[in-house]
């Protein structure tokens, strides 16, 4: 992966979910521009988390933004890592959040 987005933790508002058995939301974060922050820099994120629709790189198993209902710029960018199965509302064992 040679483009490295320029976002930072303090440009990114983000609530986190609970790693359980809930569907998309199990190993998830949403972002939105925070304080110093920019769409443009929330754009440059998901690009490089998914650049093709429906493909996303590792560690994400689905990335929700622009071409996905209630998504995209002017609403949030959600980013679903890779995890272990869970029941639904227990904790999953692991998330992988690098690759």
């Amino acid at each position: 992966m040679s483009a490295v987005p320029r976002a930072k933790a303090s440009g990114c508002a983000s609530i986190q979910y609970r790693v359980t058995g809930l569907g998309k939301c199990t190993g998830s974060r949403t972002q939105v521009p925070g304080p110093g922050g920019s769409w443009e820099l929330v754009d440059e994120l998901a690009a490089a988390a998914e650049p093709v629709q429906d493909h996303p790189r590792p560690p994400f198993r689905w990335v929700g933004y622009d071409g996905d209902p209630n998504h995209g710029r002017g609403n949030h960018l959600h980013l679903s890592w890779q995890h272990a199965p869970a029941a639904f509302n227990a904790p999953a064992p692991w998330v992988l959040v690098a690759r």
